[in-house]
């Protein structure tokens, strides 16, 4: 009976080795260009504002696990300030570095996990008073979702801006990416 076990364990870890290093030939070492779009809502103490994003990506899979990219955002929402009522425009064009860990990257349905770090250029404009105020700020944040057949990826973010809080922001997204 212990042979038997025993036998069953090595042929089980044998086939779960060769899994993890078996890995599409085409799935490494390539680029991709992504393009897309979604809702965000930023968030602050005193406030939460419903957004759009648009955003472009190139990454470079270093590997069957791990890609490293570009991304460049587009942020905005408008809405009325709760204190004063007043028409506003807020806007945060960010561009930053992107790591993602690919959960399973042989298969046509990827899981990943990632993270951004990088700076944004944030604008608030005050519609009723014609007045415009711009920042500048360092951005982090992690972000997960999932990539199926190597093209359709839908993600969640999160973007925490250390200075100016009030353009932290939560994003749902949907992509296509191209390989290039």
């Amino acid at each position: 009976m212990k042979g038997r076990i025993s036998t069953l364990l090595v042929i089980a870890a044998v086939s779960m080795i060769s899994l993890f290093f078996s890995v599409d030939s085409k799935a490494q070492y390539r680029m991709s260009y992504e393009i897309g779009a979604g809702s965000s809502m930023f968030t602050s103490k005193d406030k939460s504002e419903p957004g759009f994003t648009f955003f472009n990506e190139v990454r470079f899979y270093t590997g069957k696990w791990v890609d490293l990219g570009i991304r460049l955002e587009d942020n905005f929402s408008w809405g009325r300030k709760s204190e004063s009522n007043a028409n506003f425009n807020d806007n945060a064009l960010g561009l930053k570095g992107v790591a993602n860990f690919n959960c399973a990257f042989a298969s046509d349905f990827n899981p990943y996990i990632g993270v951004e770090v990088g700076g944004s250029l944030m604008h608030h404009q005050d519609l009723d008073k014609k007045n415009t105020i711009c920042y500048t700020d360092l951005v982090v944040g992690p972000r997960i979702g999932i990539e199926i057949k190597h093209h359709l990826r839908l993600g969640a973010s999160y973007q925490y801006n250390f200075f100016h809080e009030r353009f932290s922001y939560v994003g749902f997204n949907v992509s296509w990416s191209f390989e290039i």
